[in-house]
């Protein structure tokens, strides 16, 4: 299983996003290794929260990018009567852009906060936001890109907070519950604040667990707020298997038809196209199968479930596969599709990051990148994509299958046309969707 990345030096090179080189927002800001934060940056926001003025950046594709959403604000009123030590172990799970973690850093600077999250774009902006305040310099806080809990302390968690996620699914929920549960040390406290419609599903997770014990269960107009104590005399027990191997996300089984052959998936919770292939997928297939090039080192930004890196493996044989996407969730999915077809996980590399980052000296060749664009993507990251895809191109030139929404796909043409060393070679349009098909020479770049 690809393991939760971790803040620690240049953690880049353990796949995963990196820390800003200093606080506050004075120009240019950029992680250790190049990642431009201020390409996805969309406004401050402020928190007063027991007394302490908290100012965090946010990003436009973040949960609650307008305001610290009012579930926040009610969890962390909840825990102002509670009395904590001024030492523990704390996990914001789910954390976005860290407001939970970070205000009670801030709170009781004493604790060990860890923040952790699906999305490399949300663990990105919570180390900017710790290091903006201040709290990365004082130790005793980490970040990382996980699906679970993740590696609890040696005695478990004396504090975990978490804002359900109104879009996963009852399910999935009950699921990632048990493992909140889990992971509490011995009379650790799990903080919850859901969607009403999802309460009781929530709460049923922990109904007739004899080691737990329900000491608040409060309902909002829009939230329900629980509480819930690990009992004192239960023994803490490590969790060995993450969510993603023990089925957490999975759904049923499911068969695919292309023209190159047949293959069946476990398609996950929470990411499109389990059921069929998109317009976009098919044209991006389409335009793939139509290559004059046979590709044998590809690069996929924007996995999904992991129907485009099997078609290319069923098209071409290529096993060599650089995988990047923002999801670790669709990494793993297709991590889990590529081994069903054959391909090891020796010969991939894995990349949770919410840009490419060809800045790295030691990056694999890639002849072919197929990049599935997202809607409405900043125009900034659009533009650092296509400068990474240059600096790949200059080991040796490089084939660009490019697709998504048609106005998508236009702008990129758009903004290429403008650059050096780009060939725009061929295009597929259909019911909106959109495919085309470059080659970047070694020295292309601005005009």
């Amino acid at each position: 299983m690809l393991s939760a990345i971790a803040h620690s030096g240049n953690w880049r090179r353990q796949l995963a996003l990196a820390t800003a080189d200093g606080a506050g927002r004075a120009g240019k800001r950029e992680g250790a290794c190049g990642v431009p934060r201020d390409d996805w940056y969309k406004k401050d926001v402020v928190l007063q929260w027991e007394g302490l003025p908290l100012s965090f950046v946010v990003a436009q594709d973040l949960f609650s990018s307008h305001a610290v959403d009012a579930g926040s604000r009610l969890l962390l009123k909840s825990l102002a009567s509670v009395r904590f030590a001024e030492r523990g172990h704390a996990l914001d799970f789910g954390c976005g852009w860290g407001v939970l973690g970070l205000a009670w850093k801030a709170r009781l600077p004493g604790w060990d906060v860890r923040l952790v999250d699906r999305d490399a774009l949300a663990v990105e902006f919570s180390g900017w936001n710790a290091e903006r305040l201040g709290l990365a310099a004082r130790g005793g806080i980490s970040w990382s890109v996980g699906l679970g809990p993740g590696e609890s302390p040696p005695d478990g968690f004396d504090l975990i907070l978490w804002n359900v996620p109104g879009k996963a699914g009852e399910a999935v929920l009950k699921l990632l519950a048990g493992d909140v549960a889990d992971a509490l040390g011995r009379n650790g406290l799990a903080a919850l604040v859901i969607v009403n419609p999802l309460a009781a599903a929530v709460r049923a997770a922990y109904m007739g667990r004899t080691n737990l014990h329900l000491e608040r269960d409060e309902r909002f107009a829009d939230h329900t707020i629980l509480h819930i104590r690990k009992r004192s005399g239960t023994e803490f027990v490590a969790t060995r298997l993450g969510p993603f191997d023990k089925g957490v996300f999975d759904r049923e089984p499911k068969a695919f038809d292309m023209p190159s052959g047949s293959y069946t998936l476990v398609p996950v919770v929470g990411l499109p196209e389990y059921e069929s292939l998109g317009f976009d997928t098919v044209l991006l297939l389409s335009a793939l199968d139509a290559l004059t090039e046979h590709p044998e080192a590809v690069m996929i930004v924007g996995c999904g479930q992991g129907h485009l890196a099997v078609g290319a493996h069923l098209l071409y044989g290529v096993t060599k596969f650089t995988l990047v996407d923002r999801d670790l969730l669709a990494l793993e999915a297709t991590k889990r599709a590529l081994a069903a077809v054959g391909v090891g996980e020796g010969t991939l590399q894995c990349l949770a990051s919410s840009e490419i980052g060809m800045g790295e000296p030691d990056a694999p060749r890639v002849d072919t990148a197929i990049v599935r664009l997202v809607d409405q993507l900043p125009p900034a990251v659009m533009r650092t994509l296509v400068q990474d895809l240059e600096h790949r191109a200059r080991k040796g030139g490089l084939t660009v299958v490019v697709g998504g929404g048609s106005t998508s796909v236009s702008r990129w043409l758009a903004l290429v046309s403008r650059r050096t060393g780009w060939n725009a070679r061929s295009r597929l349009k259909r019911r909106g969707a959109s495919a085309a098909t470059l080659s970047v020479r070694g020295q292309a770049g601005t005009s």
